[in-house]
């Protein structure tokens, strides 16, 4: 735990965070990648407390949450009294404060790392996006501009365990551990079934609509169907991949 960089790396370092506490509400949002999660989770900090524990986000999504009057990052260090000696040696040495919980922690870690019966207790949230639309979404987001099928196949081919990066947020030593999944294609749905399950988060889904954090390029008519058209080969590694994430929510190419 002590030896790990990003327990202790800079914010500016880290990207986007990933994990929200909202005790009041009992719920813990586990952020995976390349589904709208730091907007969510931005809009999430509008029913946070003083003693929840928010992540940082990149500063200039910081700036618009706190301009919002939303919480902004708190309670995501450890303790002075939870440092181990090798722990403390970075912030001697370089003034470095250890994080608890950092960028993408994992469900494993946020067990670990929480009080006794905490994770266990909370209603924990997460957001689930097609595999295949991942990663194509991936592949813009890498700053690719071409359109061609075939050169997002190439590309694929020795990018495609990307689809395999958001598991580490579902399950926790092989046991899905997610209570409320929101499906990205369907996420007005499950954001206001969360409402229903959480009244004192009404209002949620609202907000999150009107964030737009992390929009990135993507030209038109770049669906699955159309960039994964001719790579069976390609589509098969996706569903082996992928499987627990295909199986569960019935995700595959479009036909």
């Amino acid at each position: 735990m002590g030896g790990n960089r990003a327990a202790h790396a800079p914010a500016r370092l880290q990207g986007a965070s990933n994990l929200i506490l909202l005790k009041q509400h009992d719920v813990l949002f586990l952020k995976p990648r390349k589904v709208a999660g730091t907007s969510f989770e931005m809009a999430l900090s509008r029913f946070a407390g003083r003693g929840d524990i928010i992540t940082p986000i990149l500063p200039e999504e910081e700036r618009e949450r706190i301009r919002r009057g939303y919480a902004g990052k708190r309670n995501y260090r450890y303790r002075p009294w939870e440092l181990t000696r090798r722990q403390l040696k970075p912030v001697a040495r370089e003034l470095r404060y250890p994080y608890k919980f950092y960028n993408h922690t994992s469900a494993h870690e946020a067990r670990e790392r929480l009080a006794p019966g905490v994770f266990d207790k909370a209603l924990k949230v997460s957001i689930v996006r097609d595999p295949f639309d991942v990663l194509v979404s991936q592949f813009y987001n890498q700053g690719h501009a071409n359109d061609d099928p075939a050169a997002f196949a190439n590309w694929a081919r020795t990018h495609s365990k990307f689809v395999t990066v958001n598991e580490k947020q579902y399950y926790c030593h092989g046991e899905y551990v997610v209570d409320h999944m929101i499906r990205y294609e369907h996420i007005a749905e499950d954001v206001a079934r969360l409402e229903a399950l959480r009244p004192g988060l009404a209002g949620l889904g609202e907000t999150f609509a009107s964030f737009s954090a992390k929009a990135h390029f993507r030209p038109s008519n770049t669906g699955p169907q159309r960039m994964f058209a001719g790579s069976d080969g390609l589509v098969e590694t996706v569903r082996f991949l992928a499987a627990p994430v295909c199986e569960r929510f019935g995700y595959d190419v479009p036909r």
